[in-house]
């Protein structure tokens, strides 16, 4: 541990060291919905984010489908004024999960059962019950350092970029596919972070204290219908981390 952080760990978060928009601007639309914040912070800070992801998609009373991921961001302030927009977001095709990928997923990764000739084309209609893909997403925000970085310079002045990894270990991603009947089968070569930008080095956070949000989107397929619940602002949270096996577990 640095002397920096050691000096800084019980020290609290102060709301004037961060403005983020309170309004948490949203729009949602049929599998889709996104939420801006404006992110700013003093000249020579830097902010550190956790955010971690938790997928399901359900067909009646059987979760078929099961994604956790979590990655690290940060934003960089070198001048005063300077802001970031973090945008939040999700769309279900863009990212993923149309039915058409999750029928390849099945095929490819769970076993068929004899007789059900189904399976071979689209093993999701083997399963009674209407789709359902519930997202939802957490994020912990809070002063931090980074090093080993390429950060980008983004609308705003500030300078944005994805961590290897963070204060609880590396960025990581998991899915888990169920048939009824069957054991589990893991899907692997997954990307733990978004693949357009560069990701190296290491950060952690610097004080004790820092800022927390949660989204949820629930999405219905057969009528495609889209519901969203969550806070539209951050509020104050302890950044204490744990190991990836505990935060994975906790995961709701």
């Amino acid at each position: 541990m640095s002397s920096n952080v050691a000096a800084n760990a019980s020290a609290p978060a102060r709301c004037p060291d961060l403005v983020v928009a309170t309004e948490g601007e949203a729009t949602r639309k049929r599998g889709h919905y996104s939420r801006r914040y404006l992110v700013t912070g003093l000249p020579g800070q830097c902010l550190l984010q956790r955010v971690s992801v938790h997928i399901t998609y359900a067909r009646g009373e059987h979760k078929l489908a099961d994604y956790r991921q979590t990655y690290y961001e940060f934003f960089e302030f070198d001048g005063t004024g300077q802001s970031a927009t973090d945008l939040h977001d999700f769309h279900y095709s863009r990212d993923g999960w149309r039915p058409a990928v999750l029928n390849k997923l099945f095929r490819h990764h769970t076993p068929g059962d004899p007789g059900v000739r189904d399976h071979n084309r689209n093993p999701l209609q083997t399963v009674a019950g209407d789709p359902v893909l519930t997202v939802t997403k957490r994020f912990l925000l809070g002063p931090g350092e980074v090093c080993a970085t390429q950060p980008q310079e983004v609308t705003g002045g500030a300078k944005f970029g994805l961590l290897a990894s963070g204060p609880d270990g590396p960025s990581r991603v998991c899915m888990k596919l169920t048939m009824p009947g069957h054991d589990p089968a893991h899907v692997s070569n997954l990307a733990a972070t978004p693949r357009q930008f560069h990701v190296v080095g290491h950060g952690q956070f610097t004080q004790a204290h820092g800022w927390t949000t949660h989204e949820q989107m629930r999405f219905h397929y057969a009528s495609f219908t889209t519901m969203t619940k969550g806070p539209t602002s951050y509020a104050e949270a302890s950044l204490e981390t744990r190991s990836p096996a505990a935060t994975a577990e906790s995961t709701p």
